[in-house]
């Protein structure tokens, strides 16, 4: 990661596990979202609808938009615009999200 980043501007993205960080990365890197419904199950086990964004096609490989309570992201991963050709100075990291789904340990390894 280190070696993406260097001598680059760096906006990184961090936040709770759902919020839309991989989502927002998929929108900057151009590419088209569509708004949809999902069904998930609340830890009640009621049905709660919510309103999601998926990529419509060729989403960017590594930002995978998760719509169910577990994590998605499990490692920090770089959009660096110029590798598509773009002008731009600027890196975008993605975290895995606080609260992270896959334990407390890789919740606390991925606060530090």
């Amino acid at each position: 990661v280190l070696d993406q980043v260097d001598g680059k501007d760096i906006v990184l993205l961090v936040g709770k596990t759902g919020t839309g960080k991989s989502t927002l990365i998929q929108g900057i890197a151009g590419r088209q979202l569509r708004e949809t419904t999902h069904s998930c199950k609340s830890e009640y086990g009621d049905v709660d609808e919510k309103v999601v964004f998926e990529t419509v096609q060729d989403a960017l490989p590594g930002f995978e938009i998760g719509h169910e309570k577990t994590s998605m992201t499990s490692h920090i991963s770089c959009y660096d615009p110029t590798q598509e050709g773009k002008k731009s100075n600027v890196v975008y990291v993605d975290c895995p999200g606080f609260e992270d789904t896959n334990g407390h340990e890789v919740d606390v390894a991925t606060s530090v």
